[in-house]
């Protein structure tokens, strides 16, 4: 392969063989064994940061289920409050035998009051 002159001149003088065109020059190891090092710690760094997402993610999903929870158990336990209601009231109209005395009937324990 014959390189050009610096006025763009072919000199059959200054050539360079093609096996030498088409290596590219030796690397020190040292920074092959940098380069694998920072390479490695992009994959890890960026693994990393992914499973951050998914686990942030999946935080977010329990925590909503969390609070749907919370509200289903709150109305159940107002539910229950009913019941015990309806329950003391039966039982004080057995004992007394009146219904005079009898406070009006609570609500309907079945009747949903949450908003769905």
């Amino acid at each position: 392969y014959a390189r050009p002159t610096e006025d763009g001149q072919i000199d059959d003088d200054k050539t360079t063989p093609s096996s030498d065109i088409l290596q590219e020059p030796p690397r020190p190891t040292n920074l092959d064994a940098h380069d694998d090092s920072l390479a490695s710690d992009l994959v890890d760094h960026l693994s990393k940061a992914y499973l951050l997402g998914v686990a942030h993610s999946m935080v977010e999903s329990l925590h909503s289920k969390a609070v749907s929870i919370e509200r289903d158990v709150e109305d159940l336990i107002r539910k229950m409050d009913q019941i015990t209601a309806i329950v003391n009231e039966l039982e004080d109209r057995s004992t007394t035998g009146s219904v005079e005395n009898v406070p009006p009937t609570t609500p309907d324990p079945f009747e949903s009051t949450t908003n769905s």
